[in-house]
């Protein structure tokens, strides 16, 4: 099951406060008697969640802010917002990771996204941290990589859970059954539920008797529809 996003956000900047607290680029506070070490972070954010995305970085930098309130020297970042959904995303990439200036990226959520970040992270040895990414492959892939940091469980502990869940009656009730069916989206997210669902289904006797898969021609809808009429698959 993911960590809370709250969380995730703190963890993300404490991560960079630490990591970079040490530098020698640093401007002075005369009001706090403080030195101030400034670094540029690129923020990618899917479009949908953007409110919620900015407002946890307000909080998390309101309570890193008030952390350093008695220390010596502190870090401030500078956030940039970048769409992970605009056209020119790889541009936008480039440009960050080839600017010295940026020291990290945090996003984006997309797994195939995050992998064009992971490579071109590397190339430049920039930090990399994912609060949201869950897809199995892409955690397996980057797991020895030093530059990348994802903050939350891979989604087949989350399918791992659902189906207890189902097992113990938190979702059922007392009703007993033995057919589930597997709706998920054609994309990085459900590509790891994709891959498992079955194995997982099977260890625990049960059928999957129904896969269908949000592609664009088929809605939740249709799909739940066609499972009641007896289809296999769309």
């Amino acid at each position: 099951m993911k960590i809370n996003k709250f969380t995730s956000w703190i963890y993300a900047l404490c991560l960079l406060a630490v990591g970079f607290g040490c530098s020698d680029d640093e401007s002075f506070s005369a009001s706090s008697k403080q030195t101030i070490h400034s670094y540029k972070v690129a923020v990618c954010y899917a479009p949908q969640k953007e409110t919620q995305w900015k407002r946890l970085a307000e909080w998390s930098e309101a309570i890193m802010t008030q952390a350093q309130q008695m220390l010596d020297k502190a870090v401030r970042l500078e956030l940039e917002w970048i769409n992970e959904e605009s056209a020119d995303l790889e541009t936008q990439l480039r440009r960050v990771t080839d600017d010295e200036q940026y020291v990290a990226i945090i996003g984006p959520a997309d797994a195939r996204k995050a992998s064009m970040a992971a490579q071109y992270c590397m190339d430049s040895q920039k930090t990399l941290i994912l609060p949201e990414t869950a897809n199995a492959e892409f955690q397996r892939i980057y797991a020895s990589k030093n530059y990348v940091y994802c903050l939350t469980q891979n989604d087949v502990m989350q399918a791992e859970v659902m189906f207890s869940l189902l097992r113990n009656g938190s979702l059922m009730g007392d009703s007993q059954f033995n057919r589930v069916a597997f709706i998920a989206s054609d994309d990085s997210y459900g590509d790891t539920f994709r891959q498992w669902f079955g194995y997982l289904a099977t260890e625990r006797y049960l059928s999957t008797d129904y896969v269908g898969i949000l592609n664009g021609q088929l809605s939740v809808e249709e799909a739940i529809r066609r499972w009641i009429e007896g289809e296999t698959s769309n």
